[in-house]
């Protein structure tokens, strides 16, 4: 698969069943892994999705929203780990504090 500049996304192909829309946001994100600011932007998406915590606090209501944010998360967490891996391994590094 191609970006929309042409240009390789990790020497990987994209599978045949994405659709063209599918196949233009991978490209996308693509694009934005590609850079230390785009992989810090999606790093605080990622976070403020609550991809990285539970979900449960208690209170039902609370719990339910909350995990409806993190199924968008993880939808693109999945998007990038799967298409992209070498680009979620710099997001860890970049992102993780060295205690």
């Amino acid at each position: 698969m191609h970006n929309i500049d042409g240009e390789a996304l990790e020497g990987r192909e994209a599978p045949p069943e994405l659709t063209r829309e599918q196949a233009l946001d991978l490209d996308a994100v693509a694009a934005l892994v590609g850079t230390a600011h785009g992989r810090r932007i999606l790093w605080r998406l990622l976070e403020s999705a609550g991809v990285f915590r539970l979900s449960y606090t208690g209170d039902i209501h609370e719990t339910l929203f909350r995990e409806g944010r993190r199924a968008v998360g993880l939808e693109l967490l999945a998007l990038i780990v799967n298409h992209m891996p070498h680009s979620y391994a710099a997001m860890l590094t970049e992102n993780t504090i060295n205690v």
